[in-house]
This record gives structure tokens, sequence and C-alpha cells, in this order.
């Protein structure tokens, strides 16, 4: 039950974390200069995406019990706002990567990634798990099925790091598919009206940016959380981008403890390919688990002492990161 009502009020908290943004005195400064032209073409690489395709390799790292998880996963985009996200667990036998090592010498256990599937359209967010048959379903009222979509980079789209970021009052630490489902939805259903002028530069704010390294092989960057309410809940990402496109390469997230870091790889990316069509997964002999229809205006979030509508700006602060990869 807790993970239903995760789902369902998955962007409420954002608007109080954005009042203590704007009084945290620690914002960082609006990036200037190469940081700028980096952060400016990597928005503009995913203006044009009608369809991906990308096939992804994922690192799940604990520091402190030396476990490493390893999985892969299909996302599929169809804009403007369909997709489908399959995770599954690599074979552990037949992986040829040796384990990580800690700074002592100590070997990584191996693990396999859990397996699941996420559906998400512009009508309801399917979550399957094909291993136990069982799937959930959350529908979205109809005032949110005809918004205006804006450009997004469909990497970040997939990522709970992320939906964990802005969800702080209700991700409990712990990964939720219902969160990361609504977080692509809110960022693939928002009004190109909110990117521009003062929210556009308000919100680039997020994150301390450098450059790690900028040659014609890679683009490496950092972002170090840019104040306390965005530092409680991520410590730190570090991106690679292709110099020639600007589309993303690899992600690392790392937890505010420095203790757990989560990696995305492209391992292949196909933008724009003809015919690609996303179906509904097909959920014969599945049993339905949980069912609800989001209500946007009744929800309240933890702590809050009133009800909390949804707020568009707090999708926007989504959108945002996810259009420039962060």
């Amino acid at each position: 039950m807790r993970v239903l009502l995760c789902g369902l009020c998955f962007l409420l908290p954002v608007s109080v974390c954005l009042a203590e943004e704007q009084r945290d005195s620690r914002l960082a400064v609006l990036p200037d200069g190469r940081v700028d032209e980096i952060l400016n073409s990597w928005r503009k690489a995913y203006a044009t995406v009608e369809t991906a395709r990308i096939a992804l390799r994922i690192y799940e790292s604990d520091y402190v019990f030396l476990q490493e998880k390893r999985g892969k996963a299909e996302f599929l985009y169809q804009y403007p706002d369909r997709l489908s996200l399959e995770f599954q667990p690599v074979r552990l036998e037949q992986e040829t990567e040796p384990a990580r090592k800690s700074g002592h010498g100590d070997e990584f256990e191996l693990r396999p990634l859990e397996q699941w599937l996420l559906y998400v359209d512009r009508h309801e967010v399917i979550i399957a798990d094909p291993v136990a048959k069982t799937f959930d379903l959350l529908s979205h009222p109809p005032s949110m099925r005809d918004i205006a979509p804006a450009p997004i980079d469909p990497l970040m789209a997939v990522s709970p790091e992320m939906a964990r970021v802005f969800n702080p009052g209700w991700f409990h630490k712990t990964f939720s598919p219902y969160c990361i489902g609504l977080g692509i939805y809110e960022s693939l259903t928002l009004r190109s009206a909110f990117l521009s002028g003062s929210e556009l530069d308000q919100y680039q704010r997020q994150f301390n940016w450098t450059i790690e390294r900028d040659d014609a092989e890679r683009i490496q960057l950092s972002g170090k959380s840019g104040n306390e309410a965005m530092a409680r809940n991520l410590q730190r990402v570090d991106v690679i981008l292709d110099p020639e496109t600007f589309r993303t390469k690899s992600v690392r997230f790392i937890d505010p403890s420095g203790s757990k870091a989560t990696v995305y790889v492209v391992s292949q990316m196909t933008i724009n390919e003809p015919g690609l069509f996303i179906r509904k997964p097909n959920l014969s002999g599945y049993k339905l688990t949980q069912e609800a229809t989001r209500d946007v205006q009744q929800t309240k979030g933890e702590g809050d002492s009133s009800a909390a509508p949804l707020s568009i700006i707090c999708g926007a602060v989504l959108l945002l990161l996810f259009a420039q990869a962060l």
C-alpha cells in the first residue's frame, strides 16, 4: 500500500522542496562559458527526437556491503507520451567483466538486478512483474491527458535516482516503479512555455557543473548538488556525452553518503527509427494486484497539513533536468 501511495503523491512534496530551495543561500551560480555552452547543446540534442530505442547496461554498487547488482534494460520511447522500459538481470556466469574491488582489494559480490516491466502513456502507468505474473495499474485523471509535450533526454527519464531526488518525502529511500512512471509522465507532458525566461534560469541552479574532460573522445561533466534540499537526496552525478551529438553515453548517480552508486551505460541508441510503435504489454495470465486513479487534488503529502494540488512547475523542474540530461 505504501508503494501505491508513493505513486499517487509523487510530485506533491516537491512544491515544499522548491520553496525551501528558493530560501537556500547555497544556491549555485548559473553556469557560464564552456559549461553553459555544453548544457545548451545537451538540451538541444533532444529537441527533434520522435522515437528512441536504447539498450542499457546497469550497475548498482554498494560500497558498504561490497555488493554489485548487474542488469540490462531496453527502453522504447515514442513521441509524445508513450514508452516502455524492461529491466532484466544478466546471467552472472556469462559475465566477462570482472567484479569491482574495494580500495582494500576486496572483491564485490555480484548479484542479478531484479526483473520488471514499466509501460507509460497519457492514460495510465502499468508496472508488471514477469516472474510473479502480477501487475499494478495507475490511471491518470482526464485533466492530465491533453497537455502539450516538450522534448526530453529519454535516457534520463528512466532514472529512479532523479525520481528520488524530487520525491524525498514519499520515496522512503526505497525503489518504487510507480514514482519513476509518474516522473516520466510528468516530464513528457509539460507545456514548453515553462522552459523559457526566468524559469529556465532558475532551475539550471540545481547542480554546480564542472568539466572533468572535454576532448574529441568524450565530454565528461560532474554535477554537485547545488542546494541543501538536493544534497539530502543526491551527492553528485557524473555524465559522459558524445562530443559530436551531445547525447548521453553514460550517467553515474552517487547517493548522499557516497556509499552507493548506480551507473547507466548506453550500449546502443537508435533515434527516430522508422515504424517504431510501442504496444501495451500482453498481460494475459497476469493478476492485477493494485489499481487506482490518480487524484491530484485530494492527496496530501507526508508532513503537509493541507491538500496540495499538483504543481506544473514541480514537473517543469523534472523536465528541465531530464532535457539537460539531469
